[in-house]
């Protein structure tokens, strides 16, 4: 696995592109993150991840946030990339999310 000159992680021979974002990040008083340049550095990742309910689009990405903090350690943030829902018999079904979870990088 590399990266191509677009940023994305290719696994050799693979028909599909990952996106991998690393930033650079600083905890300021209160844990808010901010950019930092120089020493004391941490590293953040974000990750996409979809996140579905029957119930609504915010509960959909309650969801999502409860289930990658469960994996993550770490999570700082999250935006949502899209919205979209499931319609059956002209009645939606399901809402779902796709999001953009940023985490700090331990070590």
């Amino acid at each position: 696995m590399g990266l191509d000159l677009d940023g994305f992680a290719v696994a050799s021979g693979a028909a599909y592109r990952v996106p991998v974002h690393f930033t650079a990040f600083r905890l300021a008083a209160g844990g808010a993150v901010k950019n930092q340049r120089g020493s004391g550095m941490s590293v953040a990742k974000v990750v996409e991840i979809n996140a579905a309910s029957s119930k609504g689009f915010e509960d959909a990405m309650k969801i999502g946030i409860e289930r990658a903090s469960k994996t993550l350690s770490g999570v700082k943030g999250a935006w949502v990339q899209e919205q979209n829902v499931i319609v059956e018999d002209g009645k939606i079904k399901e809402y779902r999310v796709n999001m953009k979870v940023t985490f700090l990088l331990e070590g």
